[in-house]
């Protein structure tokens, strides 16, 4: 993810009320990254051309997915905001 993407979506979560970090994820890979507990986190990217997506990780390991091709920043800050909401009850 070029870099001003994941901390335009960390400040966009935190002001719709999700804490989010930004992390580099690997070379020149920066995440939005929500943490769910301690054990797991979403981690929220756009690589450069493409959609933003997301994936959940469980001890560092990937362990779910999704894409959100078509959809803008502010539509996508929704989406992670109720995929936490609802992941909270089988992740917590």
């Amino acid at each position: 993810m070029y870099m001003d993407g994941a901390p335009h979506m960390a400040r966009r979560l935190r002001k719709i009320g999700v804490e989010a970090q930004v992390a580099n994820t690997g070379s020149d890979f920066w995440a939005a990254v929500v943490n769910l507990s301690g054990q797991h986190h979403l981690e929220v990217t756009r690589p450069e051309g493409e959609g933003w997506s997301w994936t959940l990780h469980r001890d560092g390991e990937q362990i779910m997915a999704g894409h959100w091709p078509n959809a803008g920043p502010k539509k996508v800050a929704r989406h992670v905001k109720r995929l936490k909401k609802s992941l909270g009850s089988i992740v917590g």
